[in-house]
């Protein structure tokens, strides 16, 4: 077993000159240095709940152990979790403490471990799952990102990650441009997106997912030609090997020291049912389509310990007071 441990600490040099992601920044972050992302070698945590509003194939009666980790490869001008894929909140973890976490979500009745935009961490988190599985991890693994990621990073995380959970935020270059300063996503994406379809074939036990892929996207206010567009990719691409969930949630919110004003405004009523009519004219009959909110309470805060409403998460640990009893 030693040795094999060795072999997975080995991973962390794959930050000293980092090419975990595309944007391949190729900064020693071993050494202090931030990429991208805006992070260093240092894993670092926001929070880690039982949430409830996620999926019902990975949240089941207990809610998904969700573990939100800071900093993000992609960064897009208009995040609903800026305050940590932006704005960095959060602590330094090791790789043990990490393994604490989720084996702690577990022991409070997850469904799931959701690991949310962890690409940044990946040697840190392959290192930190070996020692969880050690101490008694069996709960499936969700790997919950934004698409933009190299399969050959995604693969180190093969012996642990049950189901992926990737964006298809838009198969546009200008819209991505628009959204993220990040032409080359749609490329990625899609590459990406349906290598994870062809590794993880669906498993279902007892209506909860044990192995598969959800594929999700977040309609755009005045750009449902995307979403189209990104419905008809899914059916070509996909088929019945991923199960559909369509996000209905944007939220114009302000886009703090950009130069460039965000997309403005929400779903409407009649876009909503624009995207119906989308589903019924592609023949897409199974999946998820989130109802219209009628407020923005469901946002989060992770300045808070439990940083979304009640009904909605359980606090399990947070970077402010450590785990919560």
């Amino acid at each position: 077993m030693a040795g094999i441990f060795s072999v997975m600490s080995d991973l962390k040099s794959m930050y000293e000159s980092c090419m975990l992601c595309p944007r391949e920044c190729g900064v020693n972050r071993l050494s202090g240095e931030k990429g991208f992302c805006g992070e260093t070698s240092h894993a670092k945590v926001a929070a880690a709940c039982l949430h409830r509003g996620e999926e019902p194939p990975i949240t089941g009666d207990t809610g998904s152990g969700t573990v939100f980790f800071s900093g993000c490869t992609l960064q897009c001008f208009s995040c609903q979790n800026s305050q940590i894929s932006r704005g960095h909140l959060g602590i330094t973890v090791t790789e043990s403490e990490l393994a604490e976490i989720f084996l702690s979500l577990q022991k409070r009745g997850a469904a799931t471990l959701n690991l949310v935009t962890g690409t940044q961490f990946i040697p840190s988190i392959a290192n930190a799952m070996y020692m969880a599985r050690k101490n008694g991890l069996s709960m499936p693994v969700v790997w919950n990102s934004s698409g933009f990621e190299k399969m050959e990073t995604v693969s180190l995380l093969d012996d642990f990650v049950d189901i992926y959970l990737p964006d298809l935020k838009t198969l546009s270059v200008k819209l991505a441009e628009e959204l993220f300063c990040c032409p080359e996503y749609p490329g990625f994406a899609a590459e990406t997106i349906k290598a994870m379809a062809a590794s993880r074939p669906l498993v279902w036990k007892n209506d909860m997912l044990n192995r598969g892929i959800i594929l999700r996207h977040l309609a755009i206010p005045g750009h449902l030609a995307q979403t189209r567009e990104c419905l008809a990719w899914y059916v070509e691409n996909l088929g019945d090997r991923a199960i559909l969930s369509i996000m209905t949630q944007y939220i114009p919110l302000s886009c703090e020291n950009e130069s460039r004003s965000c997309i403005q405004g929400k779903i409407t009523g009649n876009e909503y049912g624009q995207i119906q009519e989308f589903l019924e004219e592609l023949g897409i009959e199974n999946g998820y389509f989130q109802e219209l909110a009628e407020d923005d309470q469901w946002i989060p805060d992770f300045k808070l310990t439990n940083p979304f409403p009640g009904n909605y998460a359980t606090p399990v640990w947070h970077y402010s007071c450590g785990f919560r009893v």
